[in-house]
C-alpha cells in the first residue's frame, strides 16, 4: 500500500477514536484479529487522528449528521459501514491543513499531543475558505485574516499583535490552557516573531501553535508542516518544538524542521548552535540525539529510528528565502515541490520528461503562473489546466 494511503473512518471508527466504548473496542479488536496485515497501518491512523481531538459542545444529532456527510462526501458509493482507503493529504487539505471530527459553531477544544495542552479555535478554521489566506487565531478567541502572500506576524509586543502596519490589542482573559494558532495555507509563507524575538519562517501548508505566553521554565511551540527557526539564546529557558512524532530541544539555534502529517519522515537540519532530537514517545530524559552544525536527523515513523547524516547548508540557507535549489535532480522531483507548495496536481503524460535531470533554483516567492513559466522553460513543454487544481505538462 502506498505511504499516503490510509483508511477513511466510518462512523464506528470515528467513535472508536474519539469516544470509545465496550462495543467499539470489541468490534475493532475482532477486526484487527481478522486482518493482522492491516494492524500496523490501522493503529497508526488511529494515533494520527487522536492527536487532534475535538470535544464537542453539545451539538444536536442533525448537525452532526450533516457535517459528517459533508466531510465524507467523496467516499466511494456502496462503502457505507466498511473501512475504505483514502489519501490523507486530501483530507488534510479539505480541513484547512488539519484533521477534524466535527465542525460546529462557537469554540472547540483541540488536543495537540501530550504536552501541548488544549486550544480553542474558531469554526472558520475548519471550512475551505480558511485555506485561502493566512489565519491567526488568538488565545482570547479573536481571529485575524491576512491576505498577503508573505507577511510578518509579531507576538513580541506585550498585550499586542503586530501584523505589517496594524497593531491588534490582545484580550487579557483567556480560556484555561488556551493557545495562539497561525495557519499558513498552500501557496503562501509567513514569518512569526515570538514573545522573546525569536523568529519562525513558516512554509506553505503549515501551522504553529503557541501558548499565550512562555512559561518560567521553558519556551514551547507545536509545529505541523515545515519551518525554519531562529531561536534567541537563553540557556535558562530551553526551547521545545513538538510535532506529532518527534521533539526538538533548543538552547539558542538556527534550524530547519519538516513535520508534515502525510509524510513518512520527520527531519531537522541544524545550521548553527546545538539541538537535541528525539521521538515523541520517548521519556523526557531518554532517546535524545545531539546534532552538530550542518548535520541532519531524520526520524522514520515506520522503523521508529533516527538516522543522522550530513546536510546541505546551501539548500536550507536558500530555503529560508523561499528558494528551492536543485542539483542534478529530476523534473519529477521539481514537480513534486510545486505540487506540495501550491496544493495542486501536475500530470506528466510523458514519463521520460519526469526522468530528465536538472540543476537550478526555483523561486517560490513567485505566483503559480510565474513558476509554471519556469517549468515550461526548463522542460520545453506546455502547462495545460485540466480542472480546478489539476494541470498537465504536455
Amino acid at each position: 500500500m502506498a505511504d499516503l494511503e490510509k483508511y477513511i473512518e466510518d462512523k464506528r471508527f470515528i467513535k472508536w477514536v474519539y469516544e470509545p466504548d465496550p462495543e467499539t473496542e470489541a468490534y475493532f479488536a475482532s477486526y484487527l484479529e481478522a486482518h493482522p496485515d492491516e494492524k500496523t497501518e490501522f493503529l497508526r491512523v488511529k494515533k494520527e487522528l487522536s492527536l487532534l481531538k475535538v470535544k464537542q459542545l453539545k451539538p444536536d444529532t442533525a448537525t452532526k449528521e450533516r457535517i459528517y456527510h459533508e466531510i465524507t462526501a467523496a467516499r466511494p458509493a456502496g462503502k457505507t459501514g466498511h473501512l475504505v482507503r483514502f489519501n490523507l493529504a486530501v483530507w488534510v487539505r479539505y480541513a484547512a491543513v488539519a484533521i477534524f471530527f466535527f465542525a460546529i459553531g462557537s469554540l472547540f477544544m483541540y488536543e495537540f499531543g501530550r504536552n501541548a495542552g488544549t486550544m480553542p479555535v474558531a469554526e472558520s478554521l475548519l471550512v475551505k475558505s480558511a485555506s485561502q489566506n493566512t489565519m491567526v487565531y488568538l488565545a482570547d478567541g479573536s481571529q485575524r485574516e491576512i491576505g498577503h502572500a508573505q507577511t510578518v506576524i509579531d507576538f513580541s509586543h506585550s498585550g499586542h499583535l503586530v501584523v505589517e502596519n496594524d497593531t491588534i490589542k490582545i484580550g487579557k482573559t483567556f480560556p484555561q490552557n488556551s493557545k495562539n494558532l497561525v495557519v499558513v495555507p498552500h501557496g503562501k509563507r509567513a514569518v512569526v516573531k515570538l514573545y522573546d524575538n525569536s523568529e519562525v519562517k513558516l512554509n506553505a501548508g503549515s501551522r504553529i501553535i503557541l501558548p499565550d505566553a512562555f512559561s518560567k521554565e521553558t519556551r514551547n511551540a507545536y509545529l505541523v508542516g515545515e519551518a525554519f527557526f531562529d531561536i534567541r539564546k537563553d540557556p535558562a529557558h530551553p526551547f521545545l518544538v513538538e510535532t506529532s512524532s518527534a521533539v526538538v530541544k533548543v538552547l539558542g539555534t538556527s534550524f530547519h524542521l519538516a513535520a508534515y502529517p502525510d509524510r513518512e519522515e520527520v527531519s531537522t537540519f541544524l545550521q548553527e548552535g546545538v539541538v537535541r532530537f528525539r521521538a515523541a514517545d520517548h521519556g523526557l530524559f531518554t532517546g535524545w540525539v545531539e546534532l552538530k552544525p550542518n548535520e541532519q536527523a531524520t526520524f522514520s515513523r515506520a522503523s521508529q529510528k533516527i538516522a543522522v547524516t550530513r546536510g546541505d547548508e546551501t539548500y536550507y540557507r536558500l530555503w529560508k528565502d523561499g528558494i528551492v535549489q536543485f542539483n542534478n535532480e529530476t523534473v519529477q522531483q521539481l514537480i513534486n515541490r510545486v505540487e506540495q507548495y501550491f496544493n495542486i496536481t501536475v500530470r506528466l503524460p510523458d514519463p521520460q520528461v519526469g526522468d530528465l535531470r536538472i540543476s537550478g533554483k526555483l523561486d517560490l516567492n513567485k505566483d503559480l503562473n510565474e513558476v509554471f513559466e519556469y517549468v515550461e522553460l526548463i522542460t520545453d513543454k506546455k502547462v495545460v489546466k485540466e480542472n480546478a487544481g489539476a494541470f498537465s505538462l504536455n
